[in-house]
């Protein structure tokens, strides 16, 4: 009679401590934002405006003080900016095919020298697209 007594306090303590615990399991484990991380993106996708001749300058200009203080992932992103850039003035303007060759030709140079982190060559290539950036304002 004992046994039976306390196996069926066992069995009843179990069902009590069990329908504590199971219920505050699930409110855990339904919460929909669990294990989820949600991204931000603080820039729109697409810029407002398109870019001017002054702006690939600019980009232009930022790589060579980059490549000249050896800041590599800054030129390598200022590059990027550049290339971006002159995709977006390439779709708005007359076509030049003869210069718009060669500035990407140039921009593709800099991309070279900026990878193998070579100043001269990044600084001539500079002066190249500065000269051809004058050539398309015209």
């Amino acid at each position: 009679m004992r046994r039976k007594f306390v196996v069926l306090l066992i069995v009843v303590v179990a069902l009590v401590v069990g329908s504590r615990i199971l219920p505050t399991r699930e409110k855990f484990d339904d919460t929909p934002n669990r294990g989820r991380t949600n991204l931000v993106q603080y820039k729109p996708l697409t810029p407002l405006k398109n870019p001017t001749l002054a702006e690939l300058q600019n980009s232009v200009d930022l790589i060579s003080e980059s490549a000249m203080e050896q800041n590599w992932n800054t030129a390598m992103k200022d590059l990027s900016n550049l290339e971006q850039n002159w995709r977006r003035l390439q779709q708005n303007r007359p076509n030049e095919l003869a210069l718009e060759q060669e500035i990407s030709l140039s921009i593709q140079n800099l991309h070279y020298n900026v990878y193998g982190q070579n100043q001269q060559e990044i600084l001539k290539t500079a002066k190249r697209l500065t000269e051809l950036i004058g050539r398309l304002s015209r």
